[in-house]
């Protein structure tokens, strides 16, 4: 649970970090075009909604229930971090970039429970 706290936050740091043009600071991700460089959200998200599972299943709440609760923390931090962009200079924020979030977050549960499943399917054959 502490890994799924600590990443959430440094998202939040990150997201608070003021935006400069390239020409200003060069990006990290500078090679790729803005659209490719939204994509990032999915990945993103689906990390941190993955970790949540991870932390949360370990309170014996169940998986489907750790899937869920997870899912709502990573969908409610998305709308937190776009909300945030709209106040921190030279940041955006976009609709696009929470359905991004949102795609990445099911995605990371939906990793979660698959992994879950094999792991149940191979205890029970083995």
């Amino acid at each position: 649970m502490k890994l799924a706290v600590g990443y959430l936050l440094a998202m939040l740091a990150l997201s608070l970090v003021p935006g400069t043009t390239v020409e200003e600071r060069g990006s990290l991700f500078e090679f790729l075009a803005p659209e490719l460089q939204n994509l990032l959200h999915v990945p993103q998200y689906a990390l941190l909604s993955w970790l949540w599972c991870r932390g949360l299943s370990g309170l014996a709440l169940g998986p489907g229930r750790s899937a869920r609760l997870a899912l709502a923390v990573a969908a409610g931090y998305g709308v937190v971090e776009e909300s945030i962009q709209l106040w921190v200079p030279g940041r955006f924020s976009s609709w696009t970039d929470l359905a991004l979030d949102l795609v990445g977050a099911l995605a990371g549960v939906g990793f979660f429970l698959w992994r879950r499943s094999v792991a149940a399917e191979r205890g029970a054959a083995g």
